[in-house]
């Protein structure tokens, strides 16, 4: 009399003649399970806060400032302030939307909603993400 057995089960012999079947599939959803959850737990303890939106538009602004009027005395004046300045504005222009795994930040220089002064960042894993400029520095023109 044959016993069916589900797929991905391997037979072992052990002494005395005994026999254990395992199934190697039950393993590796279980690895798969643990490993999946391992990365949602990352995300959600890497999802960047304001604080360090703040942080990252005082760097980017410094970057921007300092592509734009050289690292000269007067650039790096211009980009110390202009970038603190910036970073100041951050919490009265800008709006936060948590996903819990990532979060999108909108700054809208006009307040009007306007795609013209609106930046758009995908912040996850500690980073930031732009994925929408203001249409006065796109490229596109």
């Amino acid at each position: 009399m044959g016993v069916c057995l589900p797929a991905g089960t391997v037979i072992y012999s052990v002494p005395f003649g005994h026999r254990i079947a395992t199934n190697h599939a039950l393993p590796m959803r279980i690895l798969i399970t643990l490993l999946l959850g391992a990365g949602l737990a990352a995300l959600l303890f890497t999802n960047p806060d304001m604080p360090a939106f703040k942080e990252f538009v005082e760097a980017r602004s410094a970057q921007t400032i300092t592509a734009q009027t050289g690292d000269g005395a007067f650039g790096k004046v211009l980009s110390k302030y202009g970038s603190r300045v910036a970073a100041a504005l951050v919490n009265r222009v800008s709006e936060r939307k948590d996903f819990y795994l990532f979060s999108i930040y909108n700054i809208d220089l006009g307040g009007d909603g306007q795609p013209d002064d609106r930046w758009r960042f995908v912040g996850v894993g500690g980073h930031f993400l732009a994925v929408e400029v203001p249409d006065m520095l796109s490229h596109e023109h």
